[in-house]
């Protein structure tokens, strides 16, 4: 797509190639470490092959690579200037895979909000970031509700999944831990995600419709997290 258009690309290969030395290096030293935003099939490939060998690595995705895909650019739509950048939709469909069976651990927003002045010059001279933290548990039910990702492993990869790789006790609801309640039922879909942040332009997935709808952020039992799942029978409070 970079050639396509013109503009200066990072490959795939560059991104693997970097894996692929940090892994000898973690298999050479037993270091712990965390890999973020991983977006090509061939990283997968190499960190498939790293937990097989039983290498003390976890990986996440942004929830933007979940979504969207190369073609996302075309008319040199600068809202889409991410880093890394967006690769093909074979890439973008091997992510899924690979957070459906616990290859890549968690789901991030990859949040970087960016004023809109700085994304209206010519694609080359913008500033790569796209808001992604105010909608991120709805687009991740958006792959729920299409059938992408588990109900339970979706929520994992956003909750108790990050907690794991930071190593934290958090995400999860047990004994001595403050309480960060999420109740989920049935509801239907709350509208185009443009009345929440993307008001300023700053997500290009203002058009996708929300499965949810956050009421009130609760800590320490302070409050609950209404979710609403469209097309879903009732659920237990998880």
């Amino acid at each position: 797509m970079a050639t396509r258009l013109g503009l200066p690309g990072i490959p795939a290969v560059a991104e693997s190639v970097d894996l692929s030395r940090d892994l000898l290096l973690v298999e050479a030293t037993g270091v712990r470490a965390h890999f973020q935003q991983i977006s090509s099939r061939d990283s997968l490939r190499l960190l498939r092959a790293a937990k097989r060998r039983g290498l003390p690595v976890t990986a996440d995705v942004s929830i933007q690579h979940l979504l969207l895909d190369e073609s996302a650019l075309e008319g040199f739509n600068s809202h889409c200037h991410v880093i890394p950048p967006l690769r093909s939709a074979a890439d973008r469909e091997a992510l899924l895979e690979a957070v459906a069976d616990g290859t890549i651990d968690a789901i991030c927003s990859q949040h970087t909000p960016i004023g809109s002045s700085s994304k209206a010059a010519p694609f080359p001279a913008t500033k790569p970031g796209m808001a992604g933290l105010d909608v991120l548990l709805s687009l991740v039910l958006q792959l729920v509700d299409e059938g992408k990702l588990d109900l339970l492993r979706a929520l994992d990869a956003v909750t108790a999944a990050p907690a794991r790789c930071l190593g934290i006790q958090a995400g999860q609801l047990e004994t001595g831990r403050p309480r960060q309640p999420l109740c989920a039922g049935p509801g239907g879909r709350q509208g185009p995600l443009r009345r929440l942040a993307v008001r300023r332009q700053q997500l290009p997935l203002a058009q996708c419709p929300a499965q949810g709808q956050r009421e009130t952020d609760g800590v320490s039992g302070q409050g609950e997290l209404a979710v609403g799942l469209s097309q879903r029978p009732a659920t237990k409070p998880l």
